[in-house]
C-alpha cells in the first residue's frame, strides 16, 4: 500500500507539486491546478487488489486534466471508475458532462483527454484497470465516459457503498490484495455500466437488437464448454443469418468468435486461481471450457493476460497467500474461505501460501475455524511439504511452534511419519 499525505509540506507550492509529482507516477500522467495554491492540502492512499488498483484520494479545490500532449507522451489502455465521496465534481470527456455528488460513480478513458473539476475540498475513490478486463462491447463504452451513475438507485445502489467500504478498509490498513475482489469488482461494474441507457433513449428497433443480443450472449454462455460452438450454430439457435450475426456484434466492436473466445480465456483464468481446481492440468481447465488444443490455449492466454497460464496459476497462489499473511499481520485471523482453500491445496500436495501461513499463525482459541485447521490431526494428516519445516524434524517443530500438550503427543505418535511430508 502507498500513503502520501502533502499536508506536511512546509509552503502550499510544495504540497501541491509533491501531490501532482505521486498522482502523476500512479496514474496516467495527469495536470493539475488550482486558485488557491497556499492553502493547497492533499492525500492519497493506493493498493493492488490483484488486477486493478484502488486510490483514496482527497485535496483542497482544484482542476485535473488529461490532456493530447500527456496522452500522446504516454497512453496505457486503462479505465477508471471515480466515485465522489465527499464535495462535488464535474467530469467531461468526449462532449459530454457528469456533475457528480457524492455517492455518484462515473467512468474515465484515459486513451482521451478528460478534465475534473472540483470547487471545493473533495474526497474520491478510484479504481483504475486495463480496458480489457470490463467486460463490455467497445462501442457501448464511447457512450458511457462521463455519464454519471447515480449511487442511490439502481446497481449504483450496491456499487456505490461497496466502494465507501473498500476505501475505509484501505485508510485502516486491512485491505488485502484478492483475485477474487478484483473480479468480483470489475463484474458488478461491468453489470452496472450494462443498465446504463449511454446517455441516449433507445429506439424501439435499437431496443429489440439489445435484447436479441444479449439472448445470444446468454446463450453462448451456457455453451462455451462446447468445442463446436461456433457462429453457425448461435445464428441457427436464434432463427437469423449469420451474416445478420456478425453485423449485430461488428456494431459493438466485436465479433462472434472474438466473443467467445474471450468469455472461455475469462472462465479458464478464474479456474487457474481457484484452489479446488488446483489438481487438474491446465490442459483440462481449458477443456472445460472447450479449449481442446493445449499449445493453442497456452499462446491465446499469454496474448491476452501478458503471463503463460502455469505461471498464471503459480502467481494467483502466492497472492493468496499474501493475502492470507497480511490479515494474520493485522491480527484477523483466518476465514471459512481460507480454511476450504487451504484444505483443497493441502490434500492435492500443492500448498498454496495458507497452509504456511496457518502454521506459522499458531492456534487462536477463540476462533473456532484457526482451532479445526490447527487441530493435531488435521496438522499430522494434511501438514504441507514445504520449506517452513525444512531441515527440522516434525515432532520438534510442532513443539516449537505449538507447546500445547496435545498437538506435541499428537505429533510424538506420528514422528515415524516425517517422511511423508518432507
Amino acid at each position: 500500500m502507498t500513503k502520501l499525505t502533502a499536508a506536511g509540506k512546509s509552503t502550499g507550492k510544495e504540497r501541491l507539486e509533491a501531490f501532482q509529482h505521486t498522482v502523476s507516477d500512479m496514474f496516467p500522467p495527469l495536470a493539475g491546478t488550482t486558485d488557491d495554491v497556499a492553502g493547497f492540502s492533499g492525500r492519497l492512499q493506493s493498493a493492488s487488489l490483484g488486477t486493478v488498483q484502488l486510490f483514496d484520494l482527497a485535496a483542497t479545490s482544484s482542476v485535473v486534466r488529461r490532456t493530447q500532449n500527456l496522452i500522446r507522451r504516454n497512453a496505457p489502455d486503462y479505465l477508471k471508475v471515480s466515485l465522489q465521496v465527499r464535495g462535488r465534481c464535474v467530469m467531461s470527456q468526449d462532449g459530454r458532462e457528469a456533475a457528480l455528488g457524492p455517492g455518484d460513480f462515473a467512468l474515465q478513458d484515459t486513451t482521451r483527454p478528460y478534465q475534473l473539476v472540483f470547487n471545493d475540498a473533495f474526497r474520491m475513490i478510484v479504481v483504475m484497470f486495463p480496458r480489457k478486463l470490463l467486460r463490455l462491447p467497445p462501442a457501448r463504452l464511447a457512450h458511457l465516459t462521463a455519464h454519471r451513475v447515480p449511487g442511490r438507485q439502481g446497481l449504483g445502489a450496491l456499487v456505490s457503498p461497496f466502494l465507501v467500504e473498500l476505501g475505509s478498509r484501505l485508510d485502516k490498513g486491512n485491505l488485502t490484495s484478492d483475485i477474487h475482489l478484483s473480479d468480483a469488482i470489475l463484474d458488478l461494474f461491468a453489470a452496472s455500466f450494462a443498465e446504463q441507457p449511454a446517455c441516449e433513449n433507445l429506439a424501439a428497433p435499437e431496443a429489440r437488437r439489445r435484447g436479441l443480443l444479449l439472448r445470444i450472449h446468454v446463450f453462448i454462455e451456457d455453451r462455451l464448454d462446447d468445442p463446436w460452438l461456433d457462429p453457425a450454430t448461435v445464428a441457427a439457435a436464434h432463427h437469423i443469418s449469420v451474416r445478420y450475426l456478425q453485423k449485430l456484434f461488428k456494431d459493438d466492436g466485436d465479433t462472434v468468435t472474438g466473443w467467445i473466445r474471450a468469455r472461455r480465456l475469462e472462465h479458464c483464468r478464474r479456474d487457474l486461481a481457484e484452489a479446488q481446481f488446483a489438481e487438474l492440468p491446465v490442459s483440462s481447465v481449458a477443456a472445460r471450457w472447450g479449449l481442446v488444443d493445449a499449445a493453442h490455449f497456452s499462446r491465446l492466454f499469454k496474448a491476452t493476460y501478458g503471463l503463460p497460464p502455469t505461471e498464471y496459476r503459480r502467481q494467483s497462489a502466492e497472492l493468496s497467500g499474501l493475502c492470507v499473511q497480511r490479515r494474520l499481520e493485522c491480527g484477523h485471523g483466518l476465514t471459512s474461505a481460507d480454511l476450504n482453500e487451504a484444505r483443497l491445496a493441502a490434500e492435492h500436495n500443492k500448498p498454496n501460501g495458507i497452509c504456511e501461513m496457518a502454521l506459522a499463525a499458531g492456534p487462536r482459541p477463540s476462533d473456532p475455524v484457526n482451532r479445526l485447521l490447527l487441530s493435531p490431526v488435521w496438522l499430522v494428516s494434511r501438514a504441507p511439504r514445504r520449506r517452513l519445516l525444512s531441515g527440522i524434524p516434525w515432532p520438534a517443530r510442532a513443539a516449537e511452534l505449538y507447546p500445547h500438550q496435545e498437538i506435541r503427543a499428537a505429533f510424538a505418535r506420528r514422528g515415524s511419519a516425517r517422511s511423508r511430508f518432507s
